[in-house]
């Protein structure tokens, strides 16, 4: 074979071999076409799939839940069957959700509502110690599969009439649960008298009312079956049937032979649940409550014969008398002799002495000036959460826990300029009223109708730019009137100064005559903090309604099978805590999604015209999201950090 020949067979084997490699590119072409398509067709399944479990899931929650309402609706047709609901009888219809039950409530202020679940056979501890309240459920209370909600509203006063000679030491509880439970519910309610003091724990009983917004006031009576222990800030009362619960004191001591006779009225009911000898002693009591306004000539008598025994009120009172009607008056009330003090002696309990009181100091800016609020309640954490929200636009500073003496009825703020250890020049301090009291009167009756809102002092601060004013201000202001002499001081740094601290305001305490960063039992302190404007900078100020809107749905949107994973994770929980703030209706409360909460969110915010309608409602739907707790307050913090920088970058 020659070159030639040998050649033509070398391009013969090259074209084939090229032909070989083209067809070998196409079949792998289309093998990977194939492999594209199938995966795609995998992703479809896979989307497919996640949709039906997603939909069995929902079936499974709506199943539940209509399984849940039935047994409800048929335990409260056999409970109505069995008990009738008496006139003034202690229960509440059950429906669902509990919620609904204590709307029939009115003329009461209210410091907040709390809705919680009951899940299942095992003991649980409700716990709402931020307003004074916990609640034990015991193991079997319910079977394993079913579930109830248990409705919570911390009242500070309202129309409330209380059984004569006893004074209210607790807030007001209602309490309403959406099914009868196997087990009485254990309620543990803060009061506010040191039993440190002498006190005994006999004279605090636990008092209820029926609701009936036809027959206002709410009249309360005193129930048997209270536990109150040494050395504890909590009273306990197992109930099976839920009203208006409140603790109270005695104010006077019939003697044992009337407390026995007391215990034999009251049927020796120690799980207060004998209703029938409650309804006698309502009539009694609520009889005499009603009938304390008005008072006999003999009461009257006796109460001014108590008054000079009282000092301060009678010196005001004999301040415009003649001398020889005081000597008139001395001469009759000597007839009474030591024989009427001793029987004053004995009648008392000491619970009056023994009420722990919190003042607190608020700060805001004023203008100009720095306004200083001294405000003062009894040492309940559901009064001083309304005060604390009352104030919600200023600063909290020092708070102190006191006593009032026994023989006082006020305390004072002294603005005398007493002697001070630091000078103040360039520096006004000028109360809004004088004398700067707080009647004890008015502290003991805040929450009531004719006191709406907690007695408190203003006094406004002001200094100076003028050359010579002190850089710092240190001013002593004695409080008298309370058991342990105690001082606050207004601490503040003038505006125009450098130092980065210029724009704060606190207090500091002293008691007795030394300064000391700690106090005794009766005055306990807290870290002062810094003042916030009246009127703080609109974070987003420079943003319209619409923009606002839009940041927050492309969040949601960007997050949206993430949320929806983490939502179905506790659906039940974030829906009871969306339904509380008005972000869903009951409608979806009963059955609810993801899908159904966030298009009920979204479609309340564009209704909303004005850009704080619209943050407002953002704010409150993350932070009911954040007290539902674990994964879903983790997902609400991360909303809310992508929302704010979205926010920033619109601006």
């Amino acid at each position: 074979m020659n070159i030639t020949e040998k050649i033509e067979n070398l391009k013969a084997k090259v074209v084939d071999s090229e032909t070989y490699i083209a067809m070998l590119t196409e079949e792998k072409t289309l093998t990977n076409k194939e492999n594209e398509k199938l995966k795609a067709k995998i992703a479809d399944v896979d989307l497919v799939i996640a949709k039906l479990t997603k939909k069995k899931l929902q079936l499974k929650e709506e199943l539940q839940s209509m399984k849940d309402t039935t047994t409800a609706e048929y335990n409260e047709k056999q409970l109505k069957e069995r008990e009738p609901v008496k006139d003034i009888g202690i229960q509440f219809d059950y429906v669902i959700p509990s919620m609904d039950t204590l709307e029939c409530l009115s003329d009461i202020n209210i410091a907040s509502k709390k809705l919680f679940l009951i899940q299942g056979d095992r003991p649980q501890l409700l716990n709402w110690e931020r307003y004074g309240l916990r609640i034990g459920v015991s193991g079997g209370s319910l079977t394993s599969t079913e579930t109830a909600e248990v409705a919570v509203v911390a009242l500070v006063g309202g129309q409330f009439v209380f059984p004569k000679n006893t004074i209210l030491v607790s807030a007001v509880y209602a309490v309403s649960i959406s099914r009868p439970l196997l087990k009485a519910l254990r309620l543990e309610i803060q009061h506010c008298v040191d039993f440190l003091r002498g006190v005994k724990t006999k004279y605090l009983k636990f008092a209820i009312a029926p609701i009936s917004t036809a027959s206002l006031p709410y009249e309360f009576f005193i129930v048997d079956g209270g536990e109150f222990s040494e050395g504890k800030w909590y009273g306990s009362i197992n109930r099976e049937k839920f009203c208006l619960v409140s603790i109270v004191g005695s104010l006077t001591n019939g003697g044992e032979e009337e407390e026995e006779q007391e215990g034999e009225g009251n049927g020796g009911d120690h799980n207060g649940e004998n209703e029938n000898g409650g309804e006698d002693h309502e009539k009694e009591e609520g009889g005499e409550g009603q009938e304390q306004g008005a008072g006999t000539m003999e009461e009257e008598e006796e109460k001014g014969k108590e008054d000079e025994e009282n000092g301060d009120g009678v010196q005001e009172r004999e301040g415009d008398e003649t001398e020889e009607q005081k000597q008139e008056t001395k001469g009759q009330h000597t007839l009474q002799g030591e024989e009427g003090e001793n029987d004053k002696e004995k009648s008392s309990t000491g619970v009056a002495k023994a009420i722990m009181y919190s003042g607190i100091t608020y700060y805001e800016q004023d203008g100009a000036e720095d306004l200083m609020t001294f405000t003062a309640a009894k040492n309940l954490n559901a009064l001083l959460e309304f005060v604390q929200n009352y104030h919600k636009e200023s600063k909290m500073g020092q708070n102190i826990t006191f006593r009032i003496k026994d023989d006082n009825e006020y305390i004072e703020l002294v603005l005398d300029h007493t002697p001070q250890d630091d000078p103040f020049t360039g520096w006004k301090i000028k109360p809004h009223i004088k004398p700067s009291r707080l009647y004890k009167e008015d502290i003991d009756n805040f929450g009531g109708v004719e006191y709406p809102l907690p007695p408190t002092c203003l006094i406004s601060v002001y200094g100076s730019p003028a050359p010579g004013t002190e850089a710092m201000l240190h001013y002593a202001i004695p409080i008298e009137g309370v058991v342990h002499p105690v001082t606050i001081f207004i601490h503040r740094s003038l505006r125009n100064s450098p130092h980065p601290s210029s724009a704060s305001a606190t207090t500091a305490v002293q008691t007795g005559a030394q300064a000391s960063p700690s106090v005794s039992t009766d005055q306990q302190v807290q870290q002062p903090s810094a003042i916030m404007p009246r009127n703080a900078p609109n974070l987003y100020s420079g943003i319209d309604s619409k923009t606002m809107k839009k940041t927050i749905k492309q969040v949601l949107t960007q997050h949206q099978v993430d949320l929806n994973d983490v939502f179905d994770l506790s659906l039940k929980s974030i829906s009871n805590e969306l339904l509380q703030v008005g972000i869903i209706p009951q409608d979806i409360h009963k059955s609810p999604t993801y899908d159904k909460i966030i298009g009920s969110f979204l479609s309340g915010i564009n209704f909303m015209r004005t850009q704080s309608e619209v943050e407002k409602r953002i704010k409150k739907f993350l932070s009911a999201l954040t007290n539902v707790g674990g994964p879903v307050a983790d997902a609400s913090a991360m909303i809310q950090e992508e929302w704010e920088l979205a926010m920033e970058s619109s601006q």
